[in-house]
């Protein structure tokens, strides 16, 4: 339509060309009226979200014909399926709900969920007791090696009853979801035997931080290294003393799981 300068509102494309220059031209159309398209045009509600709001779910009366949208007019917020669909969607197109768990914690909020994560994964290496924990911390730890759509399964179950009542992603409250899936019991257990600190001689609470180390590999090929058993856990304690040591301990880190091949 080089040279047009009026076109038509609406226009149906009857042919079109891509010149040399990568541009796509129309070089035949037919007018098409606004009273043509209304008499065939149909109604119809849109739940969608919107990515520079945080995923914010909306919805609107549409008036359109096939993508082509004439007219539109809010609604009142979506119910709670509605959000629940549009939210998992979001998700999707973020690169899953693994991704999306994270994409708008802050850093401190952040650091706390890996930290949860970290202490769980531990104790079931340690111990071995995959059951005592929800599975979710295995697909956000990384640790299970089940099918994509099983994992997504999981997740969808963890957060469908929070999701109905957000209004985007932003108010995903994912240490809060975690959270909720351990019993006082459960809680009370990770506490006791994975703290997130200890009380240093100088009386101040110093934070333990929970590492994952590179396994090591005795020899052999990658099948045997995969078959490779948990021996044993090092703890690595890091002194950073000040004035001469008046400070005796101010940071422990837990190094998390040697790995050490049987022969």
């Amino acid at each position: 339509m080089d040279g047009i300068r009026q076109s038509p509102p609406y226009i149906l494309a009857v042919e079109t060309s891509t010149g040399p220059d990568s541009i796509s031209r129309i070089r035949s159309y037919v007018s098409l009226s606004k009273e043509l398209l209304d008499d065939v045009a149909i109604e119809n509600e849109l739940v969608y979200t919107v990515p520079s709001k945080g995923y914010e779910v909306r919805a609107k009366q549409v008036r359109s014909v096939g993508q082509l949208e004439l007219s539109s007019s809010p609604l009142p917020s979506p119910s709670p399926e509605q959000k629940s669909i549009a939210l998992l969607e979001a998700m999707a197109s973020l690169g899953g709900i693994t991704l999306a768990l994270s994409k708008f914690l802050s850093s401190n909020e952040k650091s706390q969920v890996e930290e949860l994560i970290a202490r769980i994964r531990l104790d079931r290496e340690l111990t071995g007791k995959n059951d005592d924990w929800h599975p979710c911390f295995g697909v956000v730890g990384g640790d299970e090696e089940s099918c994509i759509s099983s994992s997504e399964r999981i997740l969808i179950d963890l957060i469908e009853p929070w999701i109905g009542s957000m209004k985007s992603l932003k108010e995903l409250r994912t240490l809060d979801i975690l959270r909720s899936t351990l019993s006082p019991e459960r809680q009370r257990y990770l506490d006791e035997n994975y703290p997130t600190s200890v009380n240093a001689p100088d009386g101040t609470k110093v934070p333990i931080r929970y590492i994952r180390s590179v396994g090591i590999n005795s020899g052999g090929d990658s099948s045997q290294a995969n078959e490779n058993k948990i021996k044993s856990a090092a703890v690595q304690w890091r002194l950073q003393n000040y004035n001469n040591f008046s400070v005796p301990m101010k940071l422990f880190e837990l190094v998390h799981l040697t790995r050490v091949g049987y022969r």
